[in-house]
């Protein structure tokens, strides 16, 4: 069970990341309805580099909001102190700003590249007389949200991986943050995706808005407590001295 000064960390870490969802996959939704208003016809290379463009626009607003917000999460490992006499190491917490923002930020670039690939290959694959693909079978609400779980773990692995190479340097046993990732975001994409199902089956507009943002919290909250309860045991293990 966690005390009551590793609590309120996770807490900050939790908020830090619902907040983060929030604004972040929201603007990228804003950017995205945009985009695709704007690419909507078209195919071929024109469509292609849209989406690229997309897709970069798209993870430079997540990875810097996400990023930034989990720092300053991060800013109040220092003063913890599990006793008196047993203060926490400033591990975590001495992680530079630029640093902590730059490794979310190729994780997020990364992992909505591979997320836009499918529709980046499609566009590639149309027909040029029509800018049309053979249509394929939607599959059914119980099959997005496997394969919603499924894409999780391993946008969540791409996520952990440049953050790792960073903890690893201020903490014993970093590896544990990447399979951690993976089982937060099998949790956490299922939610955004159902979230997202329930809006485009709303009538109203309100509601829809309201779903998409309860999804995004709701899945930003599950996200960071799973990885969350991770990163609070890694601010108790500093590395040490010429630790490999």
């Amino acid at each position: 069970m966690l005390s009551a000064t590793r609590t309120e960390l996770w807490r900050r870490w939790v908020a830090a990341n619902a907040a983060g969802h929030l604004v972040g996959l929201g603007l990228t939704l804003i950017v995205g309805f945009g985009a695709f208003a704007l690419l909507e016809g078209q195919s071929g290379l024109r469509a292609t580099l849209g989406i690229g463009a997309l897709v970069v626009a798209m993870g430079a607003i997540q990875g810097t909001v996400v990023g930034l917000a989990q720092w300053w999460a991060l800013q109040h490992a220092e003063p913890i102190a599990e006793t008196a006499t047993q203060p926490v190491p400033p591990t975590v917490s001495a992680i530079p700003r630029r640093i902590w923002w730059a490794a979310t930020l190729r994780g997020a670039l990364i992992a909505w590249f591979l997320g836009a690939l499918p529709g980046i290959l499609t566009s590639l694959m149309a027909d040029p007389a029509n800018g049309a693909v053979e249509p394929t079978p939607a599959p059914s609400f119980g099959q997005t949200l496997l394969l919603a779980a499924m894409m999780g773990v391993v946008l969540g692995f791409v996520l952990a991986l440049p953050q790792w190479r960073v903890l690893r340097r201020h903490v014993a046993r970093a590896g544990f943050w990447i399979p951690v990732n993976s089982l937060a975001w099998a949790l956490g994409m299922p939610l955004i995706f159902a979230g997202f199902n329930a809006a485009q089956a709303t009538p109203s507009p309100i509601l829809a808005l309201a779903t998409t943002v309860v999804a995004l919290v709701l899945s930003g909250t599950v996200v960071g407590a799973v990885h969350g309860i991770a990163l609070v045991q890694l601010a108790q293990t500093p590395r040490l001295h010429g630790e490999a």
